[in-house]
């Protein structure tokens, strides 16, 4: 299933439902509401905001890429003893074309294509082996990056803050797992999603991946995420970047205001918004 929030037209209420085949079945808990014609709605983030939105860094490519532009050397040994996150800012999710405004004084305003998962029940020290079965769903996630302010916090060694807490769009859907069946197998690391991932700036295709290559499954995020601490119904996880799906690692153009940013991910749709 597709799950999705939606309003319709000029009615302010925000509503659910499933999509399927160019319609949005309205929900009301478990029970059908109405049906609606896709272009007569406006979808919404999926989730509004998730109790605590972890942020990871599975791609071991991207962190190898990154940290020579931040001018250090190769993937430090701890990335490889457990999945490295840091916290990001639940009040800060928008949805499908959401308007992103540039913060004050950001010169180098990048998009980064990930993917999360939402977490359909709580529970602690859960083990990977159980992890992929409180998945409620995956979505696209775009964690909009000030990389002039990210690489002064970088040298203070407390992690990222303002130069991620602005904006970060989710959406269109929530993808159950059982639809991305075709694209995945288990693994004794839990499941592994072969999902083709592209972004566009302006029309123009400039970077493509693939989910499969993270070196961290979901399944041993969550497990170390759990681990000591509770995981709530509804926490967000993020993959971090696909491996060449954002500027940094690209000899381009930071984005400005007047460009839209659209990642599209095999299975899961495609996700658009435009830099004021």
């Amino acid at each position: 299933m597709k799950l999705c929030r939606f309003r319709k037209g000029e009615d302010a209420t925000v509503r659910t439902g499933i999509y399927r085949d160019g319609s949005v079945y309205e929900t009301r808990g478990l029970e059908a509401v109405g049906i609606h014609r896709a272009e007569d709605i406006s979808l919404l983030a999926p989730i509004s905001q998730p109790p605590s939105f972890r942020d990871f860094m599975a791609f071991e490519g991207h962190v190898r890429n990154t940290r020579r532009k931040f001018g250090r050397d190769s993937v430090p040994e701890e990335w490889y003893a457990a999945p490295p996150f840091f916290f990001e800012n639940p009040a800060s999710i928008v949805g499908p074309d959401a308007v992103i405004m540039r913060p004050p004084g950001v010169a180098e305003l990048d998009f980064e294509l990930e993917v999360g998962v939402v977490i359909g029940a709580s529970g602690s020290d859960i083990p990977v082996e159980d992890a992929d079965d409180i998945v409620l769903g995956l979505t696209i996630v775009n964690d909009w990056s000030a990389r002039d302010v990210q690489r002064r916090e970088s040298r203070v060694g407390l992690g990222y803050h303002k130069s991620k807490d602005f904006a970060t769009s989710v959406g269109p859907y929530l993808v159950t797992p059982d639809e991305l069946n075709p694209f995945s197998r288990q693994t004794d690391r839990g499941r592994v999603y072969a999902l083709a991932a592209k972004a566009y700036i302006n029309d123009e295709l400039v970077a493509e991946g693939s989910l499969e290559s993270m070196n961290w499954t979901f399944a041993e995020m969550i497990s170390y995420a759990s681990q000591g601490t509770r995981l709530s119904e509804g926490d967000m996880i993020a993959s971090g970047t696909i491996t060449g799906c954002c500027i940094l690692e690209m000899e381009r153009e930071y984005l400005n205001p007047g460009d839209e940013v659209l990642l599209e991910v095999q299975g899961l749709g495609a996700l658009a918004n435009r830099i004021a």
